[in-house]
Order: C-alpha cells, then structure tokens, then sequence
C-alpha cells in the first residue's frame, strides 16, 4: 500500500549545510524541486494518508 496516493507532495525548498563536510551525492535526493519526502510531519498529510490506509484495508478485509 502506498499511502502517498492522492496526497499533493510539496516540493523542497534550498537549504544549506554550511560548516558540514558530507558529500554532495549524499543530499542528491534533497535538491531543490525534488518532492519532499517527509511527509509524515504535517498533520494534514498524515491524516490523509491514515485515511487511505484504513480504506485500502477495509478493501482488502472487509470483514475487520
């Protein structure tokens, strides 16, 4: 089950991590445009995906 379904992903804004010394392709997936895959800490969203969830498994086991 993808809980993301139907949920409009915001894109992430650029940041900086001045004074670290990780390697740019560590933070390849965090580029900016890129959807933010943190999704879980806004409440809207985790609502949202709650709701899928719950549906998809009454789907699959209607009888819960």
């Amino acid at each position: 089950v993808d809980a993301r379904d139907g949920v409009k992903l915001r894109s992430l804004e650029a940041h900086s991590h001045e004074g670290e010394h990780q390697e740019l392709e560590a933070h390849a997936e965090h580029s900016t445009g890129a959807p933010d895959p943190h999704l879980w800490v806004s409440p809207r969203i985790a609502k949202q995906m709650a709701k899928q969830l719950a549906d998809t498994f009454s789907q699959l086991r209607p009888e819960q």
